[in-house]
């Protein structure tokens, strides 16, 4: 396929190899690591919103300059008069048995501010139906971003508040930054431990 795939009457923008290899990788780990039971028993997610309420933060640090560009990249293909605000993000991934039938982005009263949806980019309402096929080996894990005209439906302004809180009622300001582990994280130091605990390896616990 062409870099850009233009139908006049359901524009659609088809951006090959977006991602890196190791963009992909760092996603795919994110998502083993930190994903939960979606929206159907085995269909699971990851969202911005649960790394934060999970003491995840730091997980969400690859999607900002992924998130940028794609805007951008909207912004740009669909002559967007103003800005456009990131609606939700997110890693959902469909295991063997999954299948979602045709529909719209927007399908539903409370998703009526979706107006673009995901890497392959296109108009969230009903000129781009679409479905997911019954997953029949392996594993379909999907980026999807929906993009939204309306800036109340803002996801970052949403993030913000919530990592506010969440940094706040825990009063660790830095907590949302990895830290290397220490060399005996799972050995009881002197002062940790009595006697009978000295040595002994909490990992058999």
């Amino acid at each position: 396929m062409s870099e850009v795939e233009f139908e006049p009457q359901s524009p659609r923008l088809f951006i090959p190899n977006f991602l890196s290899l190791n963009e992909c990788r760092e996603l795919e780990f994110i998502h083993k690591s930190s994903s939960t039971v979606g929206y159907r028993p085995i269909v699971f997610s990851t969202t911005l919103s649960h790394l934060i309420a999970t003491n995840s933060s730091h997980f969400i640090i690859p999607f900002i300059p992924i998130r940028e560009r794609l805007k951008d990249k909207l912004e740009e293909f669909f002559k967007c008069e103003y800005e456009l605000f990131i609606e939700f993000t997110g890693l959902i991934s469909w295991s063997r048995g999954a299948s979602i039938g045709w529909h719209s982005d927007d399908n539903r009263p409370y998703l009526k501010q979706r107006h673009f949806s995901d890497v392959l980019m296109y108009t969230a309402d009903d000129h781009n139906i679409h479905s997911v096929d019954e997953i029949t080996e392996g594993e379909r894990l999907t980026l999807a971003l929906w993009f939204s005209r309306d800036g109340s439906h803002d996801e970052d302004m949403k993030l913000i508040s919530l990592l506010s809180r969440h940094l706040l009622h825990d009063n660790m300001a830095d907590s949302y930054l990895p830290l290397p582990a220490s060399s005996n994280m799972y050995w009881f130091s002197k002062d940790q431990a009595s006697n009978n605990q000295f040595g002994f390896n909490i990992m058999l616990g």
